[in-house]
């Protein structure tokens, strides 16, 4: 069997971004051969994520309240840990979002339309769904 390793690294006050590698050093991936990338923001849902879509290569998570002072900061933090994943893998990441709907939305201002090696998944009823990401040819720019 294949032994899992974990690695937890501070990253600042509160914030843990948590590292699932085999002990081959292979980056873990779901099902469909993807990593998964996990940002919990106030409640954790990596178990949730792990239990439909497979274990996460990696889970940003804060587990506190944030104030609203913070938001930019975190997010740019979390976007620097998805910059860094999407540039070390050849498929597609996997993002998977929980956290104030604010946050997500700078998150998703922060990625704009300079990345598209990801796809999101959301939570729909009883299991997570997996959509691709908006394109600048969904806006018809010629």
């Amino acid at each position: 069997m294949i032994e899992l390793i974990e690695i937890v690294e501070t990253i600042h006050k509160g914030i843990k971004i948590i590292y699932n590698w085999y002990k081959s050093k292979k980056i873990i991936t779901n099902k469909s051969g993807n990593p998964i990338f996990v940002l919990e923001i106030g409640r954790q849902i990596h178990k949730d994520v792990k239990k439909h879509l497979g274990e996460p290569y990696a889970i940003f998570s804060y587990s506190g309240n944030i104030s609203s002072d913070k938001f930019h900061e975190i997010c740019v933090i979390a976007y620097k840990k998805i910059e860094e994943i999407l540039s070390s893998i050849e498929k597609e990441l996997i993002i998977v979002l929980s956290g104030p709907i604010v946050m997500m939305f700078i998150l998703g201002q922060l990625i704009g339309f300079t990345k598209t090696n990801f796809k999101i998944a959301y939570w729909k009823g009883s299991t997570y769904e997996i959509i691709n990401p908006a394109t600048r040819e969904m806006l018809s720019w010629k």
